[in-house]
């Protein structure tokens, strides 16, 4: 295939040059004995007689004392001619002289650019792709292509430095253009930031990832990380394990059995049930492992919890503030009572006087995404993902992707 490109785009070469004889008027005469040699290159060229044509082109370099429109059009012929006889390097130089030429028309510039850059990816040399993707975004080139070539040749070149800047240019130009990134791109991109020891930009561009090609890997990895982070509390593990289920990110029987735990932990017998039973039918736990064991226990804390809930509920409303109120709430939830359950985890945040409100917050709006009520759900995230920066405001956002699946 590439093959096949690549002489196309040497047809092009030919055509470019295959004007320069019939092109405007030149302001030097064109002499005979230069002219001879530059038809007899044009025709070889014509043929695909590359060194057949560079050989014709040469005997007009011979000739003494060309003008400027001689030496023009004897770049524009030995460039194409240079391509077809293997001489790349020759070529890109010649390519990039006429480029560089005020006698060039500006409606043959993106061709020739085009038929340059695969030239010297041809020559294998990264650092002229390199500085042909530089001057062409100069003169305001924005195409994908031009941005993966410019990441190829860096990363050929061992600069991480560089391929970050290309893909990084490639992502802000999909965004702009309301257009997804690759997927091969993205994973250059992270693979590169982690070498370079680059926590926040991994995160974003596995955030990218996540956004426009989800995987359970993706996901697994990128709430490893918010887990892991400098400060993050140890009171959001749950809340990210549940993100991890509903991403469909509880990769193996360790993932099930955390957030087994924690859920048993936060008091929550409805949700480790619903976590259980979810584990098993994906095989992830096996009917003799302890968690499965646990299945009894759970049943009986669950069936206390609901004969209790009528003592629970005025306990609540006694209370100062909203804080078991919001909990009765997502106890209920995680039990099915899902819309009772949702009134009086509102109803608790309306109260006030919770520890953590944005928490709070988030939960609710979890429960509200779980039970039908998206656009609810998303507008709070979105809220929460706008305001003051740290692990709620992370796990809003990365919500939010879920949600936009």
């Amino acid at each position: 295939m590439r093959l096949r490109v690549f002489a196309r785009l040497f047809a092009l070469a030919w055509l470019l040059g295959a004007s320069a004889l019939s092109a405007q008027p030149a302001p030097e005469p064109l002499r005979p004995e230069v002219a001879k040699p530059l038809q007899a290159a044009q025709e070889a060229i014509r043929a695909g007689q590359g060194a057949q044509a560079l050989a014709r082109v040469r005997e007009a370099e011979a000739v003494p004392q060309p003008n400027a429109q001689e030496r023009y059009l004897i770049l524009r012929l030995r460039a194409p001619a240079a391509a077809l006889a293997g001489e790349h390097s020759q070529a890109v130089a010649d390519f990039e002289a006429v480029l560089a030429s005020d006698r060039l028309p500006a409606a043959e510039r993106p061709a020739l650019w085009q038929v340059l850059l695969q030239t010297a990816q041809r020559a294998n040399d990264p650092a002229a792709v390199v500085r042909v993707v530089r001057a062409q975004q100069v003169e305001g080139a924005r195409e994908p292509r031009l941005w993966l070539a410019l990441a190829q040749a860096q990363a050929t070149l061992k600069n991480d430095a560089g391929v970050v800047q290309a893909l990084q240019g490639l992502v802000a130009d999909d965004e702009a253009a309301s257009r997804p990134t690759a997927e091969a791109p993205l994973k250059l991109l992270a693979a590169t930031q982690l070498r370079q020891v680059d926590a926040a930009g991994y995160a974003t561009t596995l955030e990218h990832l996540l956004r426009h090609h989800p995987q359970p890997a993706y996901w697994a990895d990128r709430l490893a990380r918010l887990r892991a982070a400098p400060g993050f509390p140890p009171r959001l593990l749950l809340d990210t394990w549940r993100l991890a289920r509903q991403a469909g990110a509880l990769l193996d029987a360790d993932d099930a059995a955390e957030l087994l735990r924690l859920a048993v932990q936060a008091g929550l017998p409805g949700e480790a049930l619903a976590v259980l039973d979810e584990a098993q039918s994906r095989g992830l736990l096996s009917a003799s492992s302890a968690e499965v064991a646990r299945r009894p226990a759970l049943q009986r804390a669950l069936a206390q919890d609901q004969a209790g809930l009528a003592g629970s509920e005025a306990d609540a409303r006694r209370a100062p503030d909203g804080q078991a109120l919001f909990s009765l709430g997502q106890a209920m939830v995680s039990m099915g009572q899902t819309e009772p359950g949702l009134q009086r985890m509102a109803e608790g945040l309306a109260r006030g006087g919770l520890r953590q409100p944005d928490e709070a917050r988030l939960r609710l709006a979890v429960a509200r995404w779980q039970a039908g009520h998206a656009e609810a759900a998303r507008s709070e995230w979105r809220a929460l993902a706008a305001g003051p920066a740290g692990p709620v405001a992370d796990l809003a956002r990365l919500w939010g992707l879920l949600a936009a699946r």
